[in-house]
């Protein structure tokens, strides 16, 4: 099996991770809102980077929802 090229574990990845949130999360929020995410939604997000999509949708779902972010590395985020 091939190794992932942009593993979380390299030096400099989660700069990077994070320049990427800061570039395209204000994109990506947009482009979910304009889908209509409900307080009882249910959302997979899947390579999910340093969770910040997840994080806020996860925000924008309360109480009723529901969201599994599924990444190359395991974390958790409240």
């Amino acid at each position: 099996m091939s190794r992932y090229v942009l593993d979380h574990h390299l030096e400099g990845e989660k700069k990077r991770l994070a320049l990427m949130s800061q570039l395209l999360d204000s994109m990506h929020r947009r482009q979910i809102e304009s889908l209509g995410i409900s307080l009882d939604a249910q959302a997979l997000e899947v390579g999910c980077g340093n969770g910040s999509i997840s994080t806020w949708m996860a925000e924008h779902v309360v109480p009723d929802g529901h969201v599994v972010a599924v990444g190359s590395r395991s974390f958790a985020r409240q």
